[in-house]
């Protein structure tokens, strides 16, 4: 994967659906580029995520946020 970057943040907002808890946002921005010689296109970037702010939530935002720590370059976390 080309260099990018990725923020996490918590909102109070609510989803459909899990009303009463907080959100997590995750964004996620990777930059055109080759890498191990294939070209990526990223056109559309920035890319968002929105998990609830629940157990289950929290646990898809760990491993996904882990995935992708791999591969960008400045990582920011913001509670």
């Amino acid at each position: 994967m080309p260099d990018g970057t990725m923020a996490v943040r918590h909102t109070r907002g609510s989803l459909p659906g899990h009303e009463g808890c907080g959100t997590i946002e995750i964004v996620y921005n990777f930059s055109p580029g080759v890498h191990n010689g294939r070209h990526y296109r990223t056109n559309g970037f920035p890319r968002m995520c929105y998990l609830p702010d629940t157990e289950k939530g929290q646990k898809v935002g760990y491993v996904t946020t882990s995935y992708l720590l791999c591969f960008v370059s400045e990582p920011t976390l913001v509670i």
